[in-house]
């Protein structure tokens, strides 16, 4: 545990509650959070509140460390763990456990965020093994990405044929891990195949979920897509390429698996926010899209976004500015009489509710 090196506590205005529990909301997720306050402070998440909305467990969370007078050390960790985000590194200046800056720099917007390049690397490396260009007979149609060593998700429609046609054609799905092109076109990897389950549908076929009419509508929607309309397929592989040894024998690694968001949690699609997208546009090896949110409908099935895409992208994970996935990409906007606005895609919790009501959530990454 941190030795705590803050001023003497004192208790929290009401407008203190709402800059911090807004400046934590953005900062951290539920594991997280959970991970901040055993490491840091010695406490257990689970003892204050359970999984659910961000801002009612750091509403709990804070009332616990204000009824003990621990909330300065708590913004103290946070800003250790944190130190590149300005909500948080200008709320602990206000309360006195981070030193003022003397200078001429300023923050112009707690939109901007600033990347660690060591951490940010890192990240990216690990993600890119864990996405794959899903194929049919040898040619690209869409991403995907593993949720656990022998489980991968990618849209429905993206293997729609073959879902319909009860599995006929599973034979020549495969996923390819690792593609990678030079510059000037060398091909330095062509990839490492892994291919579905043999069987029946069933055997493959862990769940899916078709796209909605709605998605085909220009805007304004007349209609939402339900609950149940949230166009992914998820899928058991015959091998688990989430053990797969990766990279030089020297330094090899397990390839790993992205982890969904934990059932109950959520996330806030607020507009102007970053968003990356991992994807294999047009077949291409992988590349990421930086851009922000636009927004989200009404019953959290759909959120949009300024990020390119292009055939090929379907299926592709989105992740926000710490790198949490968020949403799995799946289409663009239908309006083709004028420049496409955004696109779109399914926010993940979303996904996991529907996996969990269905019975479906064991043994997927968490």
């Amino acid at each position: 545990m941190a030795t705590s090196t803050t001023p003497k506590p004192k208790k929290l205005t009401g407008s203190q509650w709402r800059i911090l529990l807004n400046a934590l909301k953005d900062a951290f997720s539920y594991r997280e959070l959970e991970r901040l306050l055993k490491f840091e402070m010695d406490i257990d998440l689970s003892d204050i509140v359970f999984p659910g909305p961000m801002p009612d467990v750091l509403y709990e969370v804070i009332s616990f460390t204000e009824a003990r007078n621990r909330t300065l050390e708590l913004v103290e960790a946070a800003q250790r763990n944190r130190p590149n985000l300005p909500l948080i590194f200008d709320f602990a200046q206000s309360v006195g456990v981070a030193p003022p800056t003397d200078n001429l720099e300023r923050i112009l917007s707690s939109q901007n965020v600033v990347f660690d390049i060591v951490a940010f690397r890192n990240q990216v490396a690990a993600i890119e093994r864990q996405v794959c260009r899903v194929e049919m007979g040898g040619q690209p149609r869409g991403t995907g990405f593993l949720v656990a060593p022998n489980l991968l998700i990618t849209n429905y429609h993206v293997l729609e044929d073959v879902i319909r046609a009860k599995g006929a054609g599973a034979d020549k799905v495969t996923l390819r891990f690792d593609y990678k092109v030079l510059d000037d076109g060398t091909t330095i990897n062509s990839g490492v195949i892994h291919r579905l389950v043999v069987g029946a549908l069933d055997d493959w076929l862990i769940d899916s979920s078709p796209y909605s009419s709605a998605d085909h509508q220009p805007e304004p929607k007349t209609s939402t897509p339900a609950v149940d309309e949230l166009d992914y397929a998820l899928l058991r592989l015959d091998s688990s390429p989430g053990e797969d040894r990766v990279g030089e024998p020297s330094l090899s690694d397990e390839r790993g698996h992205l982890s969904l968001p934990a059932l109950g949690t959520s996330h806030d699609f607020e507009a102007n926010k970053v968003l990356f997208i991992v994807q294999h546009p047009k077949g291409q090896p992988l590349k990421i899209t930086a851009n922000i949110y636009r927004g989200h409908n009404q019953n959290d099935t759909r959120i949009t976004y300024f990020n390119d895409t292009e055939p090929g992208s379907s299926g592709s994970p989105c992740f926000d500015a710490n790198w949490q996935i968020v949403a799995l990409h799946h289409s663009g906007d239908p309006d083709f009489s004028r420049p496409g606005q955004y696109n779109e895609g399914i926010p993940l919790q979303a996904v996991v509710s529907l996996l969990s009501k269905r019975g479906k959530l064991a043994g997927l990454g968490g």
